[in-house]
């Protein structure tokens, strides 16, 4: 890595410059700290890098997209790096600091929050493609994107892909957390809009007296699919109780690991969605990148680094305003963009067998 020359320096020089890029740092393409900051076109991506909860998702993010502007074609965009904390109003002033020297399109912000605040603010004004939704109800400015991994989004699609298996009537095991209710009320909320009918629902626990009535509540629901809105730990506890004639359903929270076998033959049979990064290493798209260096920490962070791949993919589109942008066959979904500015992922359908995840024709029968 090598850091731009610029000028003979005095030691004092240098502490004020180095203090200058600890506060305000960004990265180019190649990922190197300038010291000066220099007014040009370029990509700028806010990430919080910098926050204790989410730097080390966004740092997933930041390396899948250096990888992919490092496959651009010649004559591409900059990228730099603008490291925030997780504070909206960091945030902005980053938004601010990245369209001052020249920011053609931005990625970013990762957190909710901070997409919140950056819809409300008045200051998008070049293409923005935010990696999360804004809370609540909110009219996206005209210039602003929505794309990520949000997993409401996904029980909805869980909710299609039963469907079309079949199902009609569910019966759902909502875990006990908050994002659990979530994704169990996105599914039942899904479920019930495409005219099924929701027959039980039962909290997590790990009650014995209680988990001993589960099979026999399930079977006197008539439910002829059970939705898991759990985790693979949950997951793989609550299955032994369930018994194997009624097709399950979960989101991609239960795979965690293609390398323990021994683990996932608790969950055989059970049927989820999840991106081409993780389950067709053969994908046309997925052949193009590397891999992250290293041993990354699961593959949570490797869903934020094909997160990182698909975003620089997507503003390359943004920044062709004039064309009418088709579906993206991408790493993490095939990306379609809707009337309301959001990029929906269409995700590969996969059922655990004999111990790994494998891919699931959505169209067959069950």
């Amino acid at each position: 890595m090598q850091i731009r020359p610029a000028f003979s320096l005095s030691v004092w020089s240098l502490l004020y410059w180095a203090l200058l890029a600890l506060a305000t740092g960004f990265a180019s393409a190649e990922d190197t700290v300038d010291k000066v900051p220099v007014s040009e076109p370029h990509i700028g991506v806010i990430l919080p890098l910098q926050s204790s909860s989410y730097g080390k998702h966004a740092d997933s993010v930041r390396l899948g997209i250096l990888n992919a502007a490092g496959n651009a074609q010649p004559g591409s965009l900059k990228v730099r790096i603008y490291p925030t904390s997780d504070d909206p109003e960091q945030i902005l002033a980053a938004y601010q600091r990245a369209t001052s020297l020249g920011a053609r399109a931005v990625i970013g912000p990762l957190t909710r929050n901070g997409v919140t605040s950056l819809a409300q603010s008045g200051l998008v004004s070049v293409p923005t493609l935010a990696l999360n939704v804004p809370e609540g109800e909110i009219l996206l400015p005209r210039d602003l994107y929505v794309y990520g991994l949000q997993i409401e989004a996904e029980a909805r699609q869980a909710a299609q892909f039963a469907l079309r298996q079949g199902g009609s009537k569910v019966f759902i095991i909502a875990g006990d957390s908050a994002l659990g209710g979530r994704i169990a009320q996105a599914f039942s909320e899904e479920w019930k809009k495409l005219g099924a009918e929701v027959t039980g629902q039962f909290g997590y626990t790990t009650n014995s007296a209680t988990l001993a009535r589960l099979r026999e509540q399930v079977m006197n629901s008539k439910a002829d699919i059970v939705f898991m809105s759990l985790d693979a730990a949950r997951a793989r506890f609550i299955r032994s109780y369930l018994g194997a004639s009624t097709p399950i359903y979960a989101t991609s929270m239960i795979f965690t690991s293609n390398a323990d076998a021994l683990a996932s033959y608790d969950l055989d049979g059970v049927r989820f969605l999840d991106m081409p990064w993780l389950l067709q290493p053969d994908h046309p798209a997925v052949i193009s990148y590397a891999r992250p260096d290293g041993q990354r920490s699961g593959l949570d962070q490797e869903r934020f680094y094909a997160l990182g791949i698909d975003a620089y993919r997507l503003v390359q589109e943004l920044l062709r305003p004039f064309e009418t942008m088709a579906p993206l066959d991408g790493v993490t979904g095939t990306i379609a963009l809707n009337n309301a500015h959001q990029f929906v992922r269409t995700l590969v359908p996969a059922q655990f067998s004999q111990g790994s995840a494998k891919v699931l024709d959505g169209s067959q029968g069950r």
